[in-house]
């Protein structure tokens, strides 16, 4: 690695403050090289609202697309007026001569570099823009700058044989935060097309002592410098320290150890995650630095994918972090989206791998944003957005992160370590989303050293075998684990004795392997052990519902004293280096109190958008991309994933028969329990939990068959009395359906819904399992259709009730209730319409949800499809039921202002 002397730009056009008048305006002097020198005024060009608008347009834009393009277009041609301002205000009187001769030689060899104060550093230099050229200048020649401070004499590592790169990423507030690989992920395929050795690892958890944790690790390792770049793919502001307290007060912030004394003006800080969610831990610019110079880590890129607003950008933060001792830092003048994070960070870790300085190799990325301006925005819009003009290049110092030549024995390491990672497992549709969910799991595995064990627990087909190893892959590539030991009782009984075999043969050579041998059968597990203890190593344990099962269920459980042995040996890695991960459709407490202890995650389905990009990618293959461009059958569709609950085995089964049928026929028939939709693969799965219940909580478990996604625990009771008014009913003798939910939770076809208590999540396609069963005994059918109907008449007054409440907290557990009970009130609906019954309190509650979450269309749907229902209008109550309806659909066309079907209503 050098400072100096390797390629040079021919010519420094410098731009560099001078001093400040009283108004407010720069004496900026503007030189050529070591020539021509001249002294400019330079005032902000930005007009009132400027500033306030480009914020929008690059924060606020992406969220809403289809509003305001008019304004989107205005912040555009502003941005272009800012720079055309700034240009004329820089190349004025004689500086503009010299600089039209730089610019007939193409400005080939040519920096342009800003030197001053933060205020000086405000001004968006990137935005330059010569009305005579057809390009901003940023495009033409990189712009960096430098802070007006003495350099701090970082002292350069020396050259390695390959670019090591840590990332750092921080999600503090979990779930509500950014996506959690939105960088790392892209990162590490682009760097796939590298030409030149790239090793990339990621700090885990994302805390502050995390980070130093590692960095010594590294340095005590492989020696000062081992890594030349740190990403920190995190949060931070500019702030005082008036505003900490405020945040260490509202309870947003912790301080870990160290203690943060007062101090005047404003400081930058990073936010890095800590042991509680929620809550992050600021640590200043000025720490950053130290630690940086302590291990030699010259480069520092800073970025956050499309966050809120922080008070300040992440521009500002890098140059904080300059004037704190770091030579090099990237940032950006407000958020990049993670489209253009996608396309941007893998050019310019390919280019310094290539050998490039870091202002070339962020030339490079910034050129790929102006040429393909295309982003991603919110709803799945896509847009252009000028965010070329964002990234931000601090150069302190010159820093050419060139490469050793590689001895023999580094590449043969580099080599090896790269095959036995491999490329990424392959998936059906490739591995899609669980970003919130890696994280999470990690969390848990990381953030105390004493929880090295965790539980995926998870029902059948939400993905878990899929995800393990996926990890397992995902871990090792990143370095936190040296090595994978996966064993899965999906397809094989792996005994105690077959699993230290299996180990041994990867860790240990041929004669220590021999050396093993010929220890007693009691210790070898022990021997084995204490080398997992020591050392960082992922061993997974799938299917493991499967060991406990009996021989008639699956052939692959292991016999009482085998399991004890197991248990045994898992248990003694409790508390070591090496992570382990069971996988499971159940509880596992034949093991848990000896391992992993109540340090469970339960896995949902993907989240909405990862299970959209599924979808899209199963109809692309399948050929049913054509429902698309069909309003009913995209409604269809919608409600075909929420049925699915975003579960990827009942999505990647169901979804496939688009083909040949329509969203509407496989709705119904998944709703009526029809035998159309071919769903062998789904039933194999039910069959196997469904197979290890009793004959009495199979019979109790038929009669939840009219339920769909959710059930309410809360009101199992009622429902079981209505049931109990059917002679049907009383003819199956005994029922307890509290016990056959929570049987359906133990073996992995339900679990605890995550926002409502004592409710349930059923898998998602359990009802047509049970309906195709129930529809054979049509008495029973009819009795149970009967129950659910009466049951959710009642919950309708409730769930009104709560909704149209003076209360806040009690109108929000309203619109959750009714999102997680939506399609059990449908299906009442529905039944109830079609046999003639009353239908006004379900409907009353449907559409006072439906008018609060603002979806006008489908309340507009549910009334007109309320009133077109025949009903027996010489029944009093039908008949005064046919007017309230009546009146509710014209306040609804009223509100809507469709005032000709108000008057008619």
């Amino acid at each position: 690695m050098t400072s100096s002397g390797e390629a040079q730009p021919v010519l420094v056009i410098g731009v560099s403050e001078r001093s400040r008048t009283i108004d407010g305006s720069f004496i900026a002097r503007v030189s050529f090289g070591g020539g021509a020198e001249y002294d400019v005024t330079i005032t902000d060009p930005a007009s009132d609202g400027d500033e306030d608008r480009l914020a929008w347009y690059f924060e606020e834009h992406l969220q809403f697309p289809f509003l305001d393009k008019d304004l989107a277009r205005e912040a555009v041609e502003q941005l272009r007026a800012y720079g055309e301002r700034l240009c004329r205000q820089v190349f004025a009187g004689e500086a503009l001569v010299n600089y039209r001769a730089v610019a007939r030689r193409g400005f080939d060899g040519c920096r342009l570099q800003v030197r001053g104060s933060a205020a000086f550093h405000r001004l968006h230099w990137e935005a330059l823009f010569d009305p005579a050229l057809p390009v901003p200048l940023a495009i033409r020649l990189p712009i960096v700058r430098q802070v007006d401070l003495t350099p701090s004499g970082f002292e350069l590592p020396p050259q390695r044989p390959t670019l090591n790169i840590l990332v750092v990423t921080a999600r503090p507030a979990g779930r509500n935060d950014v996506g959690y690989r939105t960088i790392s992920r892209p990162l590490l395929e682009g760097l796939r097309r590298a030409d030149r050795p790239v090793m990339v690892d990621l700090v885990r958890p994302g805390t502050w002592p995390a980070l130093e944790q590692h960095l010594r690790a590294a340095t005590k390792l492989h020696g000062s410098g081992y890594y030349q770049v740190i990403h920190f793919d995190v949060h931070g502001a500019v702030t005082g320290f008036e505003e900490l307290e405020r945040g260490r007060a509202a309870d947003r912030y912790l301080f870990g150890a160290r203690r943060l004394a007062p101090f005047a003006g404003e400081r930058a800080f990073l936010f890095f995650e800590t042991a509680v969610e929620g809550k992050a831990d600021p640590v200043s610019a000025q720490d950053i630095a130290d630690l940086l110079a302590e291990h030699q880590v010259p480069v520092a890129v800073l970025n956050a994918c499309q966050s809120a607003k922080e008070p300040a950008s992440e521009a500002s933060l890098a140059q904080r972090l300059v004037e704190a001792g770091v030579p090099v830092t990237v940032g950006m003048a407000y958020s990049v989206t993670v489209s253009a994070a996608r396309q941007a960070m893998p050019l310019l870790y390919s280019g310094l791998a290539a050998g490039d300085d870091p202002v070339a190799a962020m030339q490079t990325a910034r050129r790929s944003l102006f040429d393909d301006k295309t982003r991603q925005a919110y709803f799945d819009q896509d847009l252009e957005l000028e965010d070329w003009v964002l990234p931000v290049v601090f150069n302190q110092q010159d820093v050419r992160l060139s490469l050793s030549d590689m001895s023999v024995e580094h590449q043969v390491r580099f080599l090896q370590r790269e095959a036995l990672v491999g490329d990424e497992p392959a998936t059906e549709y490739g591995f899609i989303g669980r970003d919130l969910d890696i994280q999470a799991i990690e969390r848990r595995l990381l953030i105390r050293d004493d929880r090295n064990m965790l539980l995926v627990k998870g029902m059948a087909g939400a993905g878990k075998s899929t995800l393990l190893e996926h990890l397992g892959w995902w871990w090792q590539r990143t370095g936190l684990v040296e090595m994978v030991f996966r064993f899965s009782y999906e397809h094989r009984a792996w005994t105690l004795n077959q699993i230290i075999r299996d180990i041994a043969t990867t860790l240990l050579d041929t004669v220590e392997q021999a050396k093993l041998e010929l220890l007693p059968e009691k210790a070898q597990p022990e021997y084995i052990a204490r080398l997992l203890r020591s050392r960082r190593y992922l061993l997974v344990v799938d299917n493991a519902e499967s060991i406990t099962a009996t021989p008639a269920a699956i052939p692959h459980a292991l016999p009482a004293p085998e399991r004890e042995r197991l248990a045994g040996f898992l248990a003694r890695l409790r508390g070591g280096n090496t992570l382990v991960l069971f996988g499971s459709r159940e509880d596992e407490q034949w093991i848990g109190p000896r391992t992993f202890g109540d340090n469970t995650y339960s896995l949902p389905g993907l989240d909405d958008q990862a299970a959209s990009v599924l979808i899209d990618a199963i109809l692309t293959r399948h050929g049913g991309t054509r429902h698309l461009h069909d309003k009913q059958q995209r409604d269809a569709l919608e409600r075909l994933r929420t049925l699915l609950g975003g579960y990827p085995l009942p999505l990647t089964v169901v979804l496939p028969t688009l083909a040949t049928q329509t969203p509407t026929q496989v709705l119904a028939d998944l709703q009526q329990g029809n035998s159309a939709t071919d769903l062998g693969r789904i039933n194999q799965v039910i069959e196997y939990s469904h197979g290890r219940l009793n004959p009495t909580i199979q019979h109790s478990l038929l009669l939840l068959a009219p339920f769909t996604a959710s059930i309410p625990t809360l009101f199992l009771d009622d429902y079981q009395e209505l049931l109990a008014d059917h002679e049907a009913v009383q003819a199956l003798g005994p029922i307890d359906l509290a016990a056959a939910v929570a049987e359906t939770v133990r073996v992995g076809l339900a679990t605890a819904h995550p926002r409502l208590v004592n409710w349930v999540q059923i898998l998602p396609v359990l009802p047509y399992f049970l309906r195709t069963r129930i529809k054979d005994h049509p008495e029973l059918h009819d009795a149970a259709r009967d129950a659910h109907y009466r049951l959710y008449t009642a919950l309708g007054r409730q769930i009104r009730q709560l909704l149209s409440s003076t209360q806040p907290q009690q109108r929000e557990t309203g619109r959750a209730v009714s999102n997680s009970e939506y399609a059990n009130l449908t299906t009442a609906l529905d039944h109830g319409l079609h046999t003639g019954q009353p239908v006004l309190p379900i409907v009353q509650a449907v559409e006072e949800y439906l008018d609060q979450t603002k979806q006008q269309d489908t309340r507009r749907h549910l009334l007109d499809t309320a009133i077109a229902a025949p009903r027996d209008l010489d029944r009093e109550d039908l008949r005064r039921e046919s007017a309230t309806l009546h009146h509710l659909a014209g306040i609804a066309a009223h509100q809507q202002r469709r005032f000709d079907e108000a008057e008619a209503h």
